[in-house]
């Protein structure tokens, strides 16, 4: 699961970099629907006991904050910077008087009121929009496990897989739900790979076997958001619907006999994803500051940025984010999820 991570981080890297490196992958962005579905299984494996014993909604919730806030403050503190030096320009969509409600939002880790604007629910980190809907979902599992029987998930799975398809062949792409006005399409995005995800924790043995197969996991996700078809469907839905529980079910029931690459592609994948597009941006508005063309300067230009980020991710998850939420953690006298999860 670290490598299909971290290979998945590294995809929406390259995806959201302008022209400065090959554009391999043109599904992309079903690296965010992986992270969905590992998500649901890593936090009912981390926490679905613990909520049906002593620990409240209010304390997980805590919780998924003290994982989710540090690294994602830092993305959005660039943001606010970049976005203010582009103001100060007369750039950008926000404007003087939206600016600083913009701001209040994203510090509080809330989509930004201002659709009438802009129409991007978080305008200083794009990316960062997934992490909202991680969050609700987080709400409603908690809200809802004592009800959430195997039968009922089910249930659950088939209906959100039913409106997946939908979405999907109603606006021919699952590249949606970033803002205001793909609310709806994102919800029926995140339900469906979450869903399967819990139920794939339920139904799995709880044993694992080394084996050198498990390195191709992350190379099978690769081809997939390699592939090309006539239309988007015919890879995105296949993918979603059957690829990805399927790498999920192999990945939780194998592993790698030397994990030490995997590991550290689960090390960065999170501070890789909340951050990357903030410094991306600050590149790119530098650039055309200085009247400079990236393009001209692809592949080299991308490789550095994709290295410095990968270096930047791994600095910043060992001497930044797990001091901060260890701290923040004792300071609530709250218990670390396992290993596995606490990278989730």
């Amino acid at each position: 699961m670290d490598g299909l991570r971290g290979a998945a981080a590294i995809v929406v890297v390259i995806g959201h970099i302008p022209h400065w490196t090959v554009h391999m992958f043109p599904h992309f962005y079903l690296a965010v629907d992986l992270f969905f579905m590992l998500s649901g299984f890593v936090i009912s494996l981390a926490y679905e006991h613990r909520l049906k014993s002593r620990l409240t909604v209010l304390q997980f919730l805590i919780a998924r904050y003290i994982r989710l806030y540090p690294l994602y403050i830092v993305g959005t503190v660039l943001g606010i910077a970049s976005t203010a030096a582009a103001l100060a320009m007369g750039k950008g969509e926000l404007t003087v008087a939206t600016f600083p409600i913009s701001v209040a939002a994203a510090l509080l880790m809330l989509p930004s009121p201002t659709w009438y604007q802009s129409l991007s629910l978080m305008p200083f980190n794009d990316p960062s929009w997934s992490l909202l809907y991680e969050l609700l979902m987080n709400l409603c599992y908690a809200l809802i496990l004592p009800w959430l029987t195997l039968t009922r998930l089910i249930i659950v799975v088939l209906i959100s897989a039913v409106a997946l398809v939908w979405v999907d062949l109603h606006l021919h792409t699952l590249h949606t739900g970033f803002d205001w006005s793909t609310v709806p399409f994102g919800i029926c995005r995140v339900v469906f790979p979450y869903s399967v995800g819990v139920l794939l924790y339920r139904v799995l043995p709880r044993h694992t076997v080394a084996t050198w197969w498990a390195y191709l996991l992350p190379l099978i996700f690769l081809a997939v958001v390699t592939a090309h078809a006539p239309r988007a469907e015919l890879v995105e839905l296949p993918a979603v619907m059957i690829v990805f529980p399927v790498l999920i079910a192999l990945a939780a029931c194998l592993d790698v006999p030397k994990a030490l690459l995997f590991a550290f592609l689960g090390s960065v994948s999170y501070p890789l994803y909340v951050m990357h597009y903030s410094v991306i941006v600050l590149i790119s508005r530098a650039l055309h500051t200085l009247q400079l063309e990236g393009s001209h300067y692809a592949p080299w230009l991308g490789i550095f940025v994709i290295a410095g980020l990968v270096v930047l991710s791994a600095y910043l998850e060992r001497y930044y984010d797990i001091p901060v939420r260890v701290a923040s953690r004792r300071w609530m006298r709250i218990k670390p999820p396992s290993s596995l999860s606490a990278r989730v």
